[in-house]
């Protein structure tokens, strides 16, 4: 995020600040991320708090695998749910281009996603760039979508 949405029913661009606190502890992690806009509006829901864990282990020199729970929190959303659960699964290839599959489920809007990431990192000393592209699907009891 780069603390610039726009709103996609109004066009209305909002300014916030995204931060967020994090923990490790060998293959834990945990932590806090919150994103806080300046200008709030009832229903706005770019006001947001996620607490989140995470199990990450290598399965051999090449594959790795993450398990983790994310709870969101929108204080300022008027809809239902203002807030809501998720479970995650990932499974990532270490090799020149890093595919990630990604499969989640959130309990609270029944949504089942599968989400696919490449990603390359550039290690231009001494600056680093990191190049990702990501394809998901989705399937909820109310409307299938894409995001890409």
């Amino acid at each position: 995020e780069d603390g610039i949405r726009d709103d996609l029913v109004t066009g209305v661009q909002t300014c916030a600040l995204p931060i967020y606190v994090e923990v490790q502890y060998k293959n834990f992690t945990g932590g806090v991320w919150g994103n806080l806009p300046f200008q709030k509006e009832v229903g706005d829901y770019s006001d947001e708090y996620d607490f989140y864990v995470n199990y990450a282990m290598h399965l051999n020199d090449n594959f790795s695998a993450a398990f983790g729970a994310v709870y969101y929190w929108y204080p300022n959303g008027e809809s239902t749910p203002n807030r809501t659960t998720e479970v995650n699964y990932s499974m990532t290839y270490d090799a020149f281009l890093t595919p990630t599959l990604d499969v989640i489920y959130d309990f609270n809007t029944e949504t089942l996603g599968f989400m696919l990431s490449v990603f390359r990192s550039f290690d231009l000393n001494p600056f680093k760039f990191d190049l990702t592209t990501t394809y998901g699907y989705f399937f909820s009891r109310t409307k299938p979508g894409v995001l890409s």
